[in-house]
C-alpha cells in the first residue's frame, strides 16, 4: 500500500515539475518581445519537457515564490466614487463621464503618486504606486465610446484584456483639442520653488519656455477649462439641474445621476412633492398668526413638546440661521434630505401604487425653519405571512433625549415571522396587545407639529412599517460616513461607538427601539454642534483637499513631458502629427539642473525625452513595439481617422494594435487606452486602464 502510495506522489511530483518548467520556458518567451510566438505555441505539451532533477525544482519553486511575491506587492487600480458613476459596466444614460483632467491626473500619479496633491483619488485608486514598472498609454482619436461598445465583436481582444473602462468627457464641447488639454498640467507652489532655484524668475521660466503663463495665448483656453474642479459634464443631457438643499450634495461635486427618463421622473416627482408640501401649507398671515404662542402637542404618555415661535418674516428666518451658524458648527437645515434624496434614498413618497393606502403625518406642514423641533423615531417590525413588514414596536425621543412616545403593536396582517433576534419581539409580548397599526397613525399625527424633522437611522423603512409620508427628514446613515463611499453606509451601532461612545444593541434579546431612536438623535445633535464635515470621511477630505488646492497655482502651467522630465523619469513621445509633436515637446533640461528632482543626490540624469514621429497609424505602433521597454513612460497619440471606408478594418487594427502593446507590457506595468471621441462633441471619449498582474 505504501509502495502505491509512493508512486501516486512520485508521479505527482513529476507533474508538477514539468508544469513548473513549462511555465517558466513559457515566462522567458514571454520577455523575448522579437521571438514571441502565438500563445498556442508558447507553452509546449508537457510530455515532452524535459525531466527536472530535485535541484532544479526546488530553483523553480523559489522563483515562482519570488514572481507571486512580486504580483502581490505589485501595484493595483480601482475604480472608486466617480470612477464607478463613469463606467462603462453602466448603462450610458446613467453614466456621469470622467473629465480630461481627470484621466490627467492619473498620468501625474503614476510619475509623482502621493507626494504631490493631485486629486486622482475622485475616480480611481492606484495603490503602492512607486511599484509600477512602465506607464504605456495608447491614445487613438476619433474613435468614440459608442463606437467601442457597439463593435464589442471587433473589439474582442480589448474587451478580454480591460475590466475597467470608464466613459470620458470629449473635450471638444470645451472648444479645444485632446491634445491641448492633456498636454498642460498644472504645478504646485513646492514646484515653482524649484524652478526658483534654476530660473532667476517665474518670468524668466515662462520666456524660457520652461513653464507657461496664463499671458500665453496658447494655453489660455486651457487654463479656463481644463482647471474646473466640477464633474458636472455641460453637454451632458442626463444632468439633472434640480437644485440640491442638502450643503453634502453640493460639496461634494457629485450626485446619483439617473437616466434621461429617470431624470424626467425625479423632476415630476419632485414638482409633485413640492406641490404636496405647498398646497398644505396655510398662508403667511394665518400662519404668522398662529404661531405667535408656543404649540402644546399631548402624547400618549402625557409628556408635552413645545415649539418654538417661527420667524414672522424672511429677514427673521435669515438672522435665525446666522445666529444659528454662528453658535453651532451648522444649521439642522443643512441635514435635511432634499426631494432627490428622498426619492435615491426610496423613501415612501406619494404617487407610487404601492404607497396608495399611507397617510401624511400631517393634514397641513409649516416650512421648516432652523427652530423647528427634532423627533427621533425608530421602528421594529416582523414579517407577515403576505410578505409585508408588520409594525410592532414604536418610539420616539425628542431633543432632550426624552421617550415622548413608546407602544407595541399589533399588525393588521398574521405574523409570519417575528424576527425575535433582531426585533426583540415575541408572540408573548403581543398577545395582550391592542394598539393597531391605524392608532399608532394617529398618535403620530396629534404628536408631530406641523413642522417636524424626523431623524432616524434609515428612516425610509420605519415609515414604510408606518404606512406614512414626511417630507423633512434628517438620516444618520446618509450624514455620517465612515465608508468613504456613498453606496455602503454604516450601522447604527458602529457610528453610535465612534462618534458618541454609546454602546447599543448589545441585548441578546433583540433591539430596543428607544435606545435607537436615542443614539440617532445623539448623533445629530453631535454633527450640528460639529459641522457637516464631521464624522464624513469624503466631506473632511474635500475640506482637505480645498486647504491643498490653496496652494495650487493654476495660472502656471508645464507641459506634460516638462513635468515629466523634472522627476528625472525616462519618458518617450510617439506621435503621428507634427502638430502633435509640438504640443507636447518638453523644453530641454539639459542646462537646467537644479530644477530637475532626483531621488538621490548623485542620482544621473536621464536622458531627453526621445520624441518619434510616425508616418502613419501601423508606423506607429510598430515604433511603440520596439521602444517600449526603452522608457518608464511612453504616450503614443495617434488618429484613427474619420472615414467610413472599410472603417471595421480600420477598429480590428487598432483591437490587433492594443492587445500586441499590451503583450509586451512588463510584469507590474500599467496600460491606458484613450479613445478620444469624434469631432462632434457630444461623441464622448473612453479612457480602459489595465495593470498587468500575469503569471503565465
Amino acid at each position: 500500500m505504501s509502495e502505491g502510495i509512493s508512486k501516486k506522489r512520485a508521479a505527482r511530483l513529476e507533474r508538477r515539475k514539468s508544469k513548473l518548467s513549462a511555465i517558466f520556458k513559457a515566462d522567458e518567451k514571454q520577455e523575448d518581445v522579437s521571438c514571441r510566438k502565438e500563445d498556442e505555441q508558447l507553452v509546449e505539451p508537457l510530455q515532452k519537457q524535459p525531466k527536472l532533477s530535485d535541484e532544479e525544482y526546488h530553483a523553480l519553486r523559489i522563483k515562482l515564490r519570488e514572481k507571486k511575491r512580486q504580483i502581490q506587492c505589485g501595484p493595483t487600480f480601482r475604480l472608486i466614487q466617480l470612477g464607478l458613476t463613469a463606467s462603462l459596466n453602466l448603462p450610458k444614460p446613467s453614466r456621469v463621464p470622467v473629465l480630461v483632467t481627470d484621466v490627467q491626473s492619473l498620468f501625474l500619479y503614476t510619475i509623482v503618486g502621493d507626494t504631490y496633491k493631485y486629486d486622482s483619488y475622485k475616480w480611481c485608486d492606484l495603490a503602492r504606486w512607486n511599484t509600477l514598472t512602465q506607464t504605456l498609454i495608447f491614445i487613438v482619436e476619433d474613435v468614440s465610446v459608442d463606437e467601442f461598445e457597439e463593435n464589442n465583436d471587433i473589439f474582442a481582444e480589448t474587451f478580454k484584456i480591460f475590466e475597467d473602462g470608464v466613459e470620458m468627457s470629449n473635450p471638444a464641447s470645451d472648444g479645444f483639442s485632446l491634445d491641448l488639454a492633456l498636454a498642460y498640467v498644472p504645478i504646485s507652489h513646492q514646484m515653482k520653488n524649484r524652478i526658483m532655484e534654476g530660473y532667476p524668475s517665474l518670468h524668466a521660466a515662462c520666456e524660457d519656455g520652461y513653464i507657461h503663463g496664463v499671458t500665453n495665448p496658447t494655453v489660455q483656453k486651457v487654463n479656463d477649462n481644463t482647471t474646473t474642479e466640477s464633474h458636472a459634464v455641460k453637454n451632458h443631457e442626463v444632468l439633472s439641474q434640480q437644485p440640491y438643499g442638502n450643503d453634502i450634495a453640493t460639496r461634494e461635486k457629485m450626485g446619483k445621476t439617473n437616466s434621461e427618463a429617470g431624470t424626467e421622473k425625479l423632476s415630476r416627482e419632485t414638482s409633485d412633492l413640492s406641490n404636496i408640501i405647498e398646497t398644505k401649507s396655510v398662508d403667511v398671515a394665518r400662519h404668522n398668526e398662529q404661531r405667535k404662542q408656543s404649540t402644546e402637542v399631548d402624547s400618549v404618555n402625557k409628556d408635552e413638546v413645545r415649539v418654538s415661535n417661527m420667524p414672522s418674516s424672511v429677514d427673521d428666518l435669515e438672522a435665525d440661521v446666522s445666529m444659528q451658524e454662528e453658535t453651532s458648527g451648522c444649521s439642522r437645515l443643512a441635514l435635511l434630505l432634499n426631494a432627490s434624496q428622498l426619492i435615491s434614498e426610496l423613501y415612501p413618497l406619494p404617487g407610487h401604487e404601492e404607497y396608495d393606502n399611507f397617510k401624511f403625518t400631517q393634514d397641513i406642514y409649516h416650512p421648516v425653519t432652523d427652530r423647528s423641533p427634532m423627533f427621533s423615531i425608530d421602528c421594529e417590525w416582523c414579517i407577515c405571512v403576505d410578505g409585508s413588514s408588520g409594525l410592532a414596536r414604536v418610539a420616539v425621543v425628542d431633543e432632550n433625549l426624552k421617550t415622548l412616545y413608546h407602544t407595541y403593536v399589533k399588525p393588521d396582517v398574521e405574523i409570519a415571522d417575528y424576527l425575535t433576534r433582531y426585533s426583540g419581539i415575541t408572540e408573548e409580548l403581543l398577545r395582550d396587545v391592542e394598539k393597531r397599526p391605524f392608532d399608532v397613525q394617529q398618535d403620530l399625527r396629534n404628536l408631530l407639529p406641523p413642522d417636524a424633522i424626523l431623524v432616524g437611522q434609515s428612516l425610509q423603512s420605519d415609515l414604510k412599517a408606518l404606512k406614512l409620508f414626511h417630507p423633512y427628514i434628517i438620516d444618520t446613515s446618509v450624514i455620517f460616513n465612515m465608508t468613504g463611499t456613498r453606496c455602503f453606509k454604516s450601522k447604527l451601532k458602529v457610528l453610535a461607538a465612534s462618534f458618541c461612545g454609546r454602546q447599543i444593541q448589545n441585548s441578546v434579546d433583540g433591539h430596543d427601539p428607544t435606545e435607537d431612536a436615542i443614539a440617532a438623535m445623539e448623533l445629530v445633535l453631535l454633527k450640528i454642534q460639529k459641522g457637516t464635515a464631521f464624522g464624513d470621511v469624503i466631506l473632511s477630505r474635500n475640506a482637505m483637499q480645498k486647504i491643498n488646492d490653496s496652494a495650487m497655482d493654476h495660472d502656471i502651467q508645464m507641459k506634460l513631458f516638462t513635468f515629466i522630465q523634472s522627476h528625472n523619469r525616462s519618458a518617450t513621445l510617439i506621435t503621428t502629427s507634427p502638430s502633435l509633436q509640438k504640443s507636447y515637446h518638453p523644453k530641454l533640461l539639459k542646462l537646467k539642473t537644479a530644477v530637475v528632482k532626483c531621488k538621490k543626490a548623485d542620482e544621473s540624469l536621464v536622458d531627453p525625452v526621445q520624441i518619434l514621429l510616425a508616418s502613419d497609424f501601423q508606423d506607429a505602433v510598430t515604433m511603440t513595439n520596439a521602444s517600449r521597454f526603452n522608457s518608464s513612460f511612453t504616450l503614443v497619440h495617434t488618429y484613427a481617422g474619420s472615414e467610413q471606408h472599410n472603417r471595421k478594418e480600420k477598429l480590428k487594427d487598432i483591437d490587433k494594435a492594443i492587445a500586441n502593446m499590451y503583450t509586451g507590457i512588463s510584469l507590474n506595468g500599467m496600460m491606458i487606452v484613450i479613445f478620444g471621441g469624434k469631432t462632434n462633441p457630444m461623441q464622448n471619449g473612453a479612457c480602459l486602464v489595465r495593470v498587468n498582474k500575469r503569471l503565465i
